[in-house]
């Protein structure tokens, strides 16, 4: 990775996991990185053992208060990062939600999978909009940069959709028992814990179409959008499941086929560090920073449109 000392970046989920991997990563090579999280005490944590541990390092590491299923807590955390700073480089959405308890709900009353996973990261990108495209210009005009670079991080579970992409008359999922994978529809009947691995893999769709819609709109003024798949991780997406599961995980599933965190912050460092990776814009990463085919529908840029569209429509009018 390339010298990041000078550039400004945020990463969302940044207390643990592949997000925190992604903060150690950027800090290691001179970047001033917000931790942008719900759980202060959780990122207090982090951010002591990151001091401990990189006493010698050139970047730094800063909170950020950001509760992605409250639009005011959103609206609040990005004016208060433009308060902090005038520029930002490298903007990394990569907290979510998977497997909450059935019925979950954000603070406006959206499904909590798809609330936090697309819908906060939507605002959160639109509310920093400003200061991107300013960076942008202001590297644009010095010539002394790729970009500025947005990052989402996806899944190989963005397979999971429904059979049109994104059904706007039913945006949670709550009705269909149909769903695309690989671009075909299959039929199955989901119910309880699979539907919400269901709509956790049609969020992960989204967060695919959002960045290649948004590099559509944003690629040729400077802002390099992408999505990745990090791969099969240890992380802690899945801290709800139910004990049986957990021993599940713990002692078959880890040891056998998770790799460790730091191998999922890969591609998307990658992804926002690397200068030949301004050519990458509204491209998918698969594991470990290959350019790979995305849904085919995750393609059709009606899907991109519509799903962009109806996110906007639920930001504006929560006032928003």
């Amino acid at each position: 990775m390339p010298d990041q000392s000078g550039k400004v970046a945020i990463v969302t989920g940044g207390n643990s996991g592949i997000g925190f991997e992604t903060v150690r990563g950027l800090m290691r090579k001179g970047a001033r990185v917000y931790m942008a999280c719900r759980s202060h005490e959780r990122a207090a944590k982090a951010i002591e053992l990151l001091r401990r541990e990189g006493e010698d390092w050139p970047g730094e590491v800063k909170f950020l208060s950001c509760d992605l299923a409250d639009m005011e807590s959103i609206h609040s955390s990005t004016e208060e990062f433009a308060r902090q700073e005038s520029q930002l480089h490298i903007l990394i959405c990569n907290a979510g939600a998977a497997n909450p308890q059935l019925g979950s709900k954000t603070s406006q009353g959206y499904d909590l999978t798809l609330g936090t996973n697309v819908l906060g990261h939507q605002q959160f990108i639109r509310d920093l909009l400003p200061i991107l495209q300013k960076t942008a210009n202001t590297l644009q005009s010095s010539n002394s940069d790729h970009g500025v670079r947005v990052h989402l991080t996806s899944s190989w579970a963005h397979n999971f959709h429904q059979p049109s992409g994104f059904d706007v008359n039913d945006p949670e999922w709550t009705d269909r028992v149909e769903m695309g994978l690989f671009g075909k529809q299959l039929t199955v009947n989901p119910k309880g814990p699979i539907r919400e691995v269901l709509k956790y893999g049609q969020s992960k769709f989204l967060n695919v179409c959002q960045a290649k819609k948004f590099h559509r709109m944003y690629g040729d003024k400077g802002i390099v959008f992408t999505s990745s798949d990090p791969g099969n991780n240890v992380s802690e997406l899945l801290r709800n499941r139910d004990p049986i599961t957990n021993l599940f995980f713990n002692y078959v599933v880890t040891p056998l086929i998770l790799f460790h965190p730091k191998f999922g912050a890969i591609s998307q460092l990658y992804a926002c560090t690397a200068p030949e990776a301004h050519m990458l814009g509204g491209q998918y990463l698969a594991p470990w920073a290959r350019i790979a085919p995305a849904s085919p529908i995750a393609e059709d840029r009606r899907v991109q449109d519509i799903s962009y569209e109806w996110l906007n429509k639920q930001i504006t009018k929560n006032g928003y």
